[in-house]
């Protein structure tokens, strides 16, 4: 009769650790949807979002040009590359038949591109 009480310790204590496992994921959940808040901010902060849509393909997200229409991967970025005319790291923007690229989009993509060339020259030369 002695095993009794220790299988009826151990399915209490099994149902603890089974608590404490939700809570843990309860917690990830909760840092998951408040990164997305963080992601959904910077999302509307800079006006290359504007220009461009996401979407999904194959399981990856993809940034659609609003102008011609390419995709491409690998973060908004690029699409400031593509907007700005630079040929870095994806083709430039010659717009589509109904929706010409306008000028100034070019000039703030190459404007924006510069800024962040002088912040990271900055950068390097404080760490010296």
């Amino acid at each position: 009769m002695q095993p009794r009480p220790r299988l009826a310790l151990k399915i209490e204590e099994a149902k603890k650790e089974k608590e404490k496992d939700f809570d843990f994921l309860s917690s990830i959940e909760v840092l998951i949807a408040d990164h997305a808040d963080v992601i959904a901010m910077q999302v509307d902060m800079g006006p290359t979002w504007k220009w461009c849509e996401r979407v999904k393909e194959n399981n990856r997200l993809k940034f659609k040009c609003s102008f011609c229409g390419n995709t491409f991967s690998r973060g908004i970025s690029r699409m400031k590359h593509h907007l700005a005319g630079t040929s870095k790291d994806a083709s430039p923007c010659a717009g589509g038949p109904n929706k010409p690229l306008p000028p100034f989009v070019r000039q703030q993509c190459l404007d924006m591109l510069h800024a962040l060339l002088y912040e990271c020259d900055d950068e390097d030369d404080s760490s010296l």
